[in-house]
């Protein structure tokens, strides 16, 4: 059975999962982190302030010296987790134009899905997601963002993740709750979980938590810290992301998803809930 954690960019599921994931390496079962946002931007594109900003924070260089240097910190983090990583050829949010920038700013990129996205065309397209459901096994588990906060390219994703497995029962799709998203904003988890639901169908949202060990707990942080470029986001430095990662895994006692179903399903599958 293949564990598959579906990551808007490198980090996401990582710092959201990664104690599952090293947990379930140093058990010898399957891992695979699936960075769906990880293409160069247009060697064409004029970046705006916006991105000129992100560049001069990461320090990563410009264009797509950036980008391959992210891939490189992904592999990186992977493999402090022993976990496989495939990098789609998407690129993030902030890349995406139609005549200009879709998303020039901090409040485009945690708002509304432009209708001319070029990423949404690619999921509503089907090809890549019909040969990624085709690679999914039954039995699997697909780990998909909850969309906690509601950037663009998490909402993608949880989109892409639905039409891949509208039509799988067989295999069981859990969503992750973002993490730092899911303790810097409040409500975010309740607010994001009454986005599923429609006139017509209402979801019971079951809490999973998953107890880590200190050794995974350990190998989550380090695999983080490979995230050089993206501490300054969320922390001061590698120490505060320290403190702060184990304080919340003790807190809520190791990490959280949320297996969404309608209430009849739960009836006849509440067994799943105790699955990790």
């Amino acid at each position: 059975m293949t564990h598959w954690f579906l990551s808007p960019h490198a980090d996401d599921a990582v710092l959201s999962c990664g104690g599952q994931i090293a947990m379930l390496t140093a058990r010898d079962e399957r891992a695979v982190i699936v960075t769906v946002m990880a293409g160069d931007p247009d060697p064409a594109l004029t970046p705006g302030l916006f991105v000129e900003e992100l560049w001069a924070r990461w320090g990563l260089g410009r264009d797509s010296a950036v980008t391959e240097a992210r891939r490189a910190e992904d592999r990186a983090a992977a493999a402090v987790l022993g976990a496989e990583v495939e990098l789609w050829p998407w690129p993030e949010a902030v890349y995406r134009t139609d005549t200009s920038l879709l998303y020039s700013d901090v409040n485009a990129i945690f708002g509304f899905i432009r209708p001319n996205d070029s990423a949404l065309r690619e999921i509503m397209d089907g090809q890549r997601i019909h040969q990624f459901s085709r690679r999914v096994a039954a039995d699997d588990t697909v780990h998909v963002p909850l969309g906690v906060g509601n950037h663009v390219d998490h909402q993608l994703v949880r989109i892409l993740s639905r039409m891949a497995f509208a039509s799988r029962p067989d295999v069981y799709v859990i969503y992750y709750e973002e993490y730092p998203y899911s303790v810097r904003k409040r409500d975010a988890i309740a607010k994001t979980l009454a986005q599923f639901d429609t006139p017509e169908t209402r979801y019971t949202a079951i809490p999973v938590t998953h107890p880590i060990d200190n050794d995974a707990l350990d190998k989550k942080i380090a695999a983080i810290a490979c995230y050089q470029s993206q501490i300054s986001t969320f922390w001061d430095n590698i120490e505060s992301m320290t403190r702060e990662v184990r304080h919340y895994t003790h807190q809520v006692g190791g990490e959280r998803e949320q297996w969404l179903v309608l209430p009849e399903e739960y009836l006849k599958n509440n067994d799943r809930t105790t699955k990790s």
